[in-house]
């Protein structure tokens, strides 16, 4: 290699890694903050369920955070957990049987002991709602190397007239496969600590998903210089949403009624 194409590598990588901004996204124009709901509005109805969807529309809400993992037979599925047992009358956990097999379990055993609700799949709830809600698709993953709801999620999308979206994850791996492959997809990357940030700077999301309380005047600094915009999660007092707006951040996710 001459010593010319080195020094060019070295400063694509700088740049890559100190000088990247991200792609403009027009997914939240406008002076209100939109809030999104988280799950679904659980009260009445669990979470990830395509009745807890309907009832976040029905008060108003513009989006809906909603969790994805995927079956055996790689059908993308809403929930939050990998596990049966936590919230359904199953065992084992979703992604070692078949989508078929969930016909016969239901969801919220324990959160809606009277009211437990079927699992649906993505491409029920897209036909169902996906033309009345935009949607925040949280990619869920097994293992580090787990592509298999993202590329599902992908192929969905593909296939379905659906409105404004995005696709956050707290993996890195998830990420990277859509900004490689499908750049014009908005991402969001999910950070429950600041040790985490370094990552962005190889990710370019278009979004920071972070923890409220990681608010501060260094984020803040960073977010602008990188036109990486900030969603908060899960915010579920009033003077602390009040706090996000005023802050300046582009979404909050939240568990309460608008």
């Amino acid at each position: 290699m001459s010593w010319a194409v080195l020094l060019l590598l070295i400063l694509i990588i700088v740049r890559h890694r100190y000088y990247w901004k991200a792609k403009e996204t027009d997914l939240f124009k406008g002076s209100l903050i939109p809030l999104m709901s988280h799950r679904g509005y659980k009260k009445k109805h669990p979470e990830n369920t395509l009745s807890a969807f309907k009832e976040s529309i029905k008060f108003g809400f513009l989006w809906i955070e909603i969790d994805l993992v995927s079956t055996k037979d790689n059908v993308v599925i809403c929930s939050h957990n990998f596990d049966l047992e936590t919230e359904t009358d199953g065992r084992g956990y979703f992604h070692e049987i078949f989508y078929r097999d969930l016909n016969y379990l239901r969801t919220g055993i324990n959160s809606h002991t009277d009211n437990t609700k079927s699992i649906p799949s993505l491409i029920d709830v897209l036909g169902k709602v996906g033309n009345q809600v935009n949607f925040n698709f949280e990619v869920k993953t097994s293992h580090l190397f787990d592509l298999k709801t993202v590329k599902g999620l992908v192929g969905i999308l593909k296939n379905k007239k659906s409105r404004f979206f995005m696709i956050s994850s707290f993996s890195p791996l998830v990420i990277g496969y859509l900004k490689c492959f499908y750049p014009s997809i908005v991402t969001a990357f999910l950070v429950e600590s600041e040790r985490f940030l370094w990552m962005t700077n190889w990710l370019h999301p278009n979004f920071l998903n972070v923890r409220a309380d990681m608010l501060n005047e260094n984020l803040k600094l960073y977010s602008e210089k990188h036109n990486c915009g900030l969603i908060v999660w899960t915010v579920n007092n009033r003077k602390a949403i009040k706090f996000c707006e005023v802050f300046g951040v582009k979404s909050i996710i939240t568990d309460l009624k608008l």
